[in-house]
């Protein structure tokens, strides 16, 4: 199977003069932009991401979604997600960049998947900050960026006490915009099905499977789907299944048939009735749209 080059960028592709900080990475996005032109063609990362615009508008988009872009935005990625940009010149702000293993290193006892804003396969990735926390966003980045500029020893410490502040004060602000109420223990009972299949998907279809996994009957399981989603539990993996699918038909050279196999779905003619009953265009019209 031969794919197109989706380029997969590494934090180390950044340059970055901090060999004792290999897994973190910010700057201006101003500097960003003018420094890595590249980045406004299709990519994934191999790093969680974070970009917060104080100035400029455009268009980013996420895994098929665009979203417009305004000062006070926060966008945030996992790992394999897809992006692309579209930005006016006098675009601005920060981005962050970090791995699991720079995060985890002082925080193990936290699961980076509990921040709402990386589990993005039901949430959108974005978050716009209201007036009153402008100052504090802004703030904090810029102290985090002039602190990454430093060589003083024990810097990383430092970082990795903002970054957890960080997001810690944007996770409750997300889930005030954006869960309109659920429990806490829904949303984290949704963020473990959405890991699970995002772990699974590709082999495995059955809503009984990820039922057990969580121990749970089918029937719990699409409760709460229901009630946080207004979603069945086959409805999550096969949207999971569709994004995925989209992705290489957009950015890879396999054939129909190849993309469906690699989805566990080996009959290329149920394959294409599947994916046009999600999209509404069978899998060539839709390569062929974009």
């Amino acid at each position: 199977m031969k794919n197109k080059k989706l380029p997969v960028l590494c934090i180390e592709q950044f340059k970055n003069d901090k060999p004792h900080l290999p897994y973190f990475y910010i700057k201006r996005f101003e500097e960003h932009v003018r420094d890595y032109d590249f980045i406004s063609k299709p990519h994934r990362h191999d790093f969680f991401f974070m970009v917060y615009f104080t100035q400029g508008t455009g268009k980013h988009t996420v895994d098929f979604v665009t979203y417009d872009i305004h000062p006070g935005d926060v966008f945030f990625m996992s790992p394999a997600q897809v992006h692309s940009w579209e930005l006016s010149p006098d675009i601005d702000g920060f981005v962050l960049f970090f791995s699991a293993d720079f995060y985890l290193k002082d925080f193990a006892h936290h699961k980076i998947f509990d921040f709402p804003f990386f589990n993005t396969t039901q949430y959108q990735p974005l978050l716009h900050l209201p007036d009153s926390h402008l100052g504090f966003v802004t703030q904090t980045m810029q102290t985090m960026h002039d602190e990454f500029r430093e060589q003083d020893k024990r810097v990383d410490e430092v970082l990795q006490s903002y970054l957890n502040v960080l997001l810690i004060r944007l996770s409750r602000l997300y889930q005030q915009q954006t869960t309109a109420g659920e429990s806490l223990h829904l949303i984290h009972q949704i963020r473990q099905l959405e890991a699970l299949i995002d772990a699974h998907y590709t082999t495995e279809k059955s809503v009984q499977t990820y039922a057990d996994k969580m121990h749970l009957s089918v029937k719990q399981l699409n409760h709460i789907c229901k009630v946080a989603l207004n979603k069945s539990t086959s409805e999550l993996i096969q949207e999971r299944t569709v994004l995925e699918a989209k992705r290489l038909l957009v950015h890879s050279d396999w054939t129909v048939a190849q993309i469906g196999a690699h989805l566990a779905y080996f009959d290329n003619a149920y394959f294409t009735r599947f994916f046009k009953k999600m999209t509404g265009v069978t899998p060539e019209q839709f390569r062929k749209s974009l």
